[in-house]
């Protein structure tokens, strides 16, 4: 059974699993596939979040209060941001 195989694809379907597709989540824990591996992210309520990228050994946190528990489009804007933060491997450099 493959790492991954041991995670269900999402705790039930809710925008946030919606946010992320091809994702899985598994004891509070998201992973999301990305062009720099796959990320691991911790969400909080009102916008905390911690991203992980172990491929590129990068880690972004975002400490926040939102007035909502949860902005859909801003939580994307947000994965933006970090994305753009991280280097690409080195093998995928040319």
């Amino acid at each position: 059974m493959s790492r991954k195989d041991r995670f269900s694809t999402t705790p039930d379907v809710t925008e946030t699993s919606q946010a992320f597709p091809g994702g899985w989540y598994r004891n509070q824990f998201w992973f999301r596939p990305s062009a720099q591996g796959n990320v691991l992210l911790c969400l909080g309520i009102h916008a905390k979040m911690l991203y992980v990228c172990r491929r590129t050994r990068t880690v972004c946190v975002k400490l926040s209060n939102w007035p909502d528990p949860q902005r859909p489009a801003h939580l994307q804007d947000t994965l933006r941001a970090f994305d753009a933060l991280t280097p690409l491997p080195r093998s995928s450099i040319t």
